[in-house]
């Protein structure tokens, strides 16, 4: 929103300097995103323990067994299997190039600099392919 201000407001031009500062945004969120996933991703199996243990009837006196049973209820909707699956499907959208290939061979193997190193070098080869080539041949 700031690059949009300055460009709008002050300088009515994207300057190289703003674009960078854009470029470094864009970078950030994409790490930020991409390491979330995969925090979430790989503590998965802490959530499963959690959650065996509070359906566990033995593990509590009657009355904090509803309670349990309940807390268990919630969490199996944030980290159950149709949450997992869904957040599989969303990193494996993360480690996808442009054409739909995957560019890891098991999901979330990329530490998070080298995810946004590694799309961004791609974004930039397509942008240099695919772009350019169409600004020049209208």
């Amino acid at each position: 929103m700031e690059i949009d201000n300055e460009i709008y407001d002050r300088s009515k031009t994207l300057t190289k300097e703003l674009w960078l500062r854009g470029r470094s945004l864009i970078k950030k969120y994409d790490g930020l995103i991409y390491s979330e996933f995969n925090y979430v991703f790989n503590n998965l199996h802490h959530a499963e323990k959690i959650i065996t243990y509070l359906n566990d009837e033995g593990n509590f006196i009657l009355f904090e067994r509803f309670k349990a049973k309940r807390m268990a209820k919630k969490l199996e909707k944030i980290f159950g299997k149709e949450a997992k699956a869904n957040l599989i499907k969303s990193l494996e959208g993360f480690e996808k190039d442009f054409q739909g290939n995957f560019f890891t061979k098991t999901i979330g193997e990329l530490s998070t600099d080298e995810y946004v190193q590694f799309i961004h070098q791609m974004a930039e080869n397509d942008y240099k392919r695919n772009l350019l080539r169409d600004c020049r041949n209208p």
